[in-house]
């Protein structure tokens, strides 16, 4: 089912529009952009940032999940009945939780973003396969290794977005989250 979400339905006259079309472009140099109902770790925030037209801008609210990616398979040593679970010696990093990233270019009277939300999610272990990475136990079924081996899950959302907003008002649009769609507020400031 395709579905479109809009933030703002309001329509805007010829003679508005014409007004805007003809009015003095801006001269900016700098500009301070702002994002607010931000969803992060549980918290709705507003995410200022600061930055150069032409300039591309990174705005993270993440945590960093480490995991292994590779493994030393387990040993077993018949005489002692001793076991050296699986051990991991590679490791990569993923962030999960939200990043922003925009380019702020002025266009007559307007400051245009043009950039994308992403989310990423962290939803939970999938077990590697492979008789190495089962439960170590004993011929009598006690446990001598859970030797758990397992991967995270993540779900990744995009959401592109261009936005032309005029200094001081704010402008809406929706974003996909783990949670459906969301509603991001956007304003900016010219600081020079």
């Amino acid at each position: 089912m395709n579905k479109t979400w809009s933030a703002d339905p309001t329509p805007i006259t010829v003679d508005a529009l014409a007004a805007l079309n003809s009015a003095k472009p801006l001269r900016a140099g700098k500009i301070r952009v702002t994002f607010e109902n931000v969803p992060a770790q549980g918290e709705v925030r507003a995410v200022p940032m600061d930055v150069k037209t032409g300039q591309d801008a990174v705005i993270e609210l993440i945590r960093e999940f480490r995991y292994p990616t590779a493994f030393e398979l387990p040993k077993a040593n018949a005489k002692t009945g001793g076991v050296t679970p699986t051990t991991p010696t590679e490791f990569e990093v993923r962030n999960t939780g939200m990043t922003i990233t925009f380019t702020p270019t002025v266009r007559g009277p307007f400051v245009v973003l043009q950039g994308k939300v992403m989310e990423s999610v962290f939803e939970g272990f999938t077990q590697h396969p492979g008789a190495p990475f089962h439960v170590i136990t004993t011929k009598d079924g006690t446990v001598v290794s859970p030797n758990r081996v397992q991967s995270p899950m993540f779900t990744t959302r995009e959401t592109p977005f261009y936005a032309a907003l005029q200094p001081g008002k704010s402008e809406a649009f929706f974003v996909n989250t783990e949670h459906g769609p969301q509603k991001l507020t956007v304003s900016c400031a010219v600081i020079r």
